[in-house]
């Protein structure tokens, strides 16, 4: 009985005193922190508190003030996760909420901070009555490096970004591309939307639908020597009509392509890491008229018995249809990929894969960006693709077939600026190597874009 105690009595005291140890560690942490806050030794502060997590502190007041300390740094990646730690164990703390809410909006996770401001009641909470959130109008040109064989292509484009509800944005793009070269070229008009759904605990679904008409055409013209003669047995002797001139041929291409594009994009966050896949179909359907027309022109030569008695001019021209041709393509594709933020904040890097999948091929193909933030007015934007001859558009990455050619590769940089408080300037160029149709020659572009865009 006395061992049962004994034990008993020991096990109060240690509990007494390590809630006594425990009290005098907080009211430690406490005062250190706050007297930091109030100096604004946000450098210590950080340090601190990290290093008290580190050895597994883990209080309300240290990770809120820890989290402040870091987005008064800068360091807002490290911040929203003290911040949330923060927000676990006590989810009434408005003005933790704010700081997160503020760290998301700095990373560029608008629709994440949306669900926040909505879930805590923040700023007035609930959704937002704004239906149109911004306008954008964006021009350019291709400069054709072979300026011999083909021309430059000239490109303007305008969108609009709607917000539905704070965790979602529908954008929509109408664009038009033309291309003229020696009476060969084309139209091209396309239209662009896209919905970006943030459906909580890191999760993102986006859906799009992109169309793109077409409409170019293809001309040649070739001529060779014409001679031609009739003899005829006649009363007087042989009569012979002679002709002599050239025949040039001109040969048409016309055509017409509607290309469909259905993806949904599917995303998770995990730390400072995103695994996204994408899966999608291209509908790609290819009318063309192949036709030539002959037209002989020269002189025509009447002879008698070989002596010449009369001459005059001589012309014709027939029309003739090569072909009519249809050619429909369904086409698979599955992206995957990898999106990292490297401990160097402001730094992101993605990883995209594409696998596609026709009725004649299966094509690996890869993509890399890097996002920089430079300053907090300026974004960096380096961007590569590499491809094989599918003339697919993917989401929302820009043109990717132009009148069925291919891009076969792409090296891109933007700068994104912010002049004045609603608008954001984009300044972009890309080296592009683009394929041919149903031919194996390849064309250059250097390309430049100025994009405007204003936020309501």
């Amino acid at each position: 009985m006395q061992g049962i105690i004994k034990i008993v009595t020991t096990a109060f005291f240690c509990l007494i005193t390590g809630n006594v140890f425990a009290q005098v560690d907080y009211d430690k942490m406490d005062s250190t922190t706050e007297e930091m806050m109030d100096k604004g030794d946000w450098d210590g502060l950080a340090n601190y508190g990290t290093n008290k997590s580190a050895q597994g502190v883990n209080y309300f007041t240290m990770n809120d003030r820890t989290g402040r300390a870091l987005f008064s740094l800068k360091l807002f990646s490290k911040s929203e996760r003290f911040l949330r730690k923060a927000l676990s164990q006590n989810s009434s703390s408005t003005e933790t909420a704010q700081y997160l809410y503020g760290s998301l909006l700095e990373q560029g996770r608008d629709l994440e901070a949306g669900a926040i401001r909505k879930k805590y009641s923040i700023y007035g909470g609930g959704d937002t009555k704004k239906t149109i959130e911004g306008f954008y109008s964006e021009g350019g040109v291709k400069i054709a490096s072979m300026k011999d064989r083909i021309g430059n292509v000239h490109y303007v484009g305008f969108g609009m970004t709607h917000r539905p509800s704070y965790c979602s944005r529908i954008w929509q793009s109408f664009t038009y591309l033309t291309q003229n070269f020696h009476d060969n070229g084309y139209k091209q008009y396309e239209y662009f939307v896209s919905i970006n759904q943030y459906a909580g605990h890191y999760f993102y679904v986006r859906p799009s639908f992109h169309y793109a008409y077409t409409k170019y055409s293809s001309s040649s013209t070739s001529s060779n020597p014409y001679l031609t003669s009739n003899t005829q047995v006649v009363q007087n002797g042989l009569l012979t009509y002679e002709v002599n001139g050239t025949q040039q041929y001109n040969y048409s291409n016309p055509g017409t392509i509607n290309s469909l594009n259905l993806a949904t994009n599917f995303s998770r966050r995990i730390g400072a890491l995103i695994i996204e896949a994408e899966p999608s179909i291209h509908l790609i359907n290819h009318q063309q008229r192949s036709s030539y027309t002959s037209s002989i022109s020269g002189t025509a030569d009447t002879l008698v018995n070989g002596v010449l008695v009369g001459s005059g001019s001589y012309a014709s021209t027939s029309n003739n249809i090569l072909s009519d041709s249809i050619l429909a393509r369904n086409i698979f594709q599955l992206s995957t990929g990898l999106t990292y933020r490297l401990p160097i904040e402001f730094v992101t890097l993605k990883v995209m894969g594409h696998w596609v999948v026709n009725d004649k091929q299966t094509d690996f193909d890869v993509s890399f960006n890097a996002f920089i933030r430079a300053s907090n007015n300026v974004w960096l934007h380096l961007s590569y693709l590499q491809k094989k001859d599918l003339p697919l558009a993917l989401n929302g990455d820009g043109q990717y077939f132009n009148a069925g050619n291919p891009v076969k590769s792409r090296v891109g940089f933007s700068m994104q600026l912010h002049p004045l408080k609603k608008f954001t300037q984009y300044l972009t160029y890309q080296f592009e190597e683009q394929g041919k149709f149903n031919s194996s020659d390849s064309y250059k572009y250097n390309s430049f874009y100025l994009t405007l865009k204003y936020n309501l």
